[in-house]
């Protein structure tokens, strides 16, 4: 393979925000000396964002864009299309929602300069939380489940063990191509690639048992999360589902919590048909310890005030979506619901 990044791109139904990405990505190409190719997948959308990315003027022809249409498959199919597609040695994943840091390849050039060609960064991701709740609320579930990286932000590595406790995901991922490669052939030995497959979490960790990820406020982006409230409940929905696929299986931290959720889920409801007033009551005081605790709580994480507070009013509501896509997802796995 060439020496280079081949960027890979999926879209789905992101006109607003394809174009925006692009333009930061272009800028960041254009601070640094890499030879790049940009791989937009379109998955099936029915809005113009196909249309909008093969009409993108780059500001350097080193950002040369390719444009793939495809039935709609699901994040983990469109992205694996690109790979397929992929000519460079390296790859830079990167989401339609997300603004790359104008420095941040620069950076990474540095340090592959300085430490060997292949190496594996995940992006540190900031959130835009302007003006949006529901943006605050993502960024207070991150800063809290991975508070040993977020509580002092540095250039560092992880590995296998020290997996579980660190920000992971390809909204800005960069890895070796072969090494990708590597992964998605792993991954389909011991899962059906569908829609709802877990192209975060199963895959990094896979790459994780190879080689340390390095992570940096350096190398950065920004997030731009939805902003409306049915948005919002859809994005929950599809996280719990895409939760199980990721971590429902032994040898990691999130495991036998999720098995206690699903056995407490049918105590519940055995409860409720049981003693439903008694329930209804406690239920009702349930959550509202939850969301007092979990505004106290924030604040002891040392959450912004505003963070704590959104987090506590949304948290009822994503509990109830969250869990329908864990209990949807657990039953496709168990073959109960296709």
């Amino acid at each position: 393979m060439s020496r280079g990044i081949s960027i890979i791109l999926p879209v789905f139904n992101e006109q607003d925000w394809i174009g925006r990405s692009l333009k930061y990505l272009d800028e960041a190409v254009a601070e640094s000396d890499f030879k790049t190719e940009c791989i937009v997948v379109d998955d099936g959308s029915n809005d113009e964002s196909a249309s909008i990315a093969e009409g993108f003027k780059t500001s350097t022809d080193r950002l040369k864009i390719r444009v793939i249409r495809q039935k709609n498959k699901g994040r983990y199919l469109a992205r694996k299309t690109g790979v397929e597609e992929a000519k460079f040695e390296s790859i830079l994943f990167i989401d339609s929602r997300v603004f790359i840091n104008k420095k941040a390849l620069k950076f990474l050039q540095s340090r592959l300069q300085k430490n060997g060609d292949f190496q594996v960064w995940n992006a540190h991701v900031n959130v835009a939380k302007k003006g949006n709740v529901f943006a605050r609320f993502w960024d207070a579930i991150v800063l809290v489940a991975w508070r040993r990286y977020f509580a002092n932000p540095r250039e560092t590595s992880y590995g296998l063990a020290e997996f579980d406790y660190f920000p992971k995901g390809t909204t800005c991922f960069f890895v070796p191509t072969k090494l990708f490669k590597e992964a998605l052939a792993d991954f389909e030995k011991h899962n059906k690639a569908e829609k709802f497959s877990n192209d975060d979490t199963v895959l990094i960790r896979y790459i994780a048992g190879k080689t340390p990820i390095h992570i940096a406020p350096q190398f950065s982006c920004t997030y731009n999360a939805r902003a409306t409230f049915k948005k919002f409940l859809k994005h929950a929905y599809h996280r719990g589902q895409v939760f199980v696929d990721g971590f429902l299986k032994p040898g990691n931290r999130f495991f036998y919590p999720l098995i206690a959720f699903l056995l407490l889920c049918v105590g519940l409801v055995f409860s409720i048909i049981i003693w439903p007033f008694v329930m209804v009551k406690l239920l009702l005081a349930g959550v509202i310890l939850m969301i007092v605790g979990l505004f106290f709580g924030g604040l002891i994480f040392k959450l912004d005030w505003r963070d704590s507070l959104t987090l506590a009013a949304l948290s009822p509501f994503f509990a109830v979506v969250y869990g329908a896509g864990i209990w949807r997802a657990a039953l496709r796995k168990w073959g109960v619901w296709a």
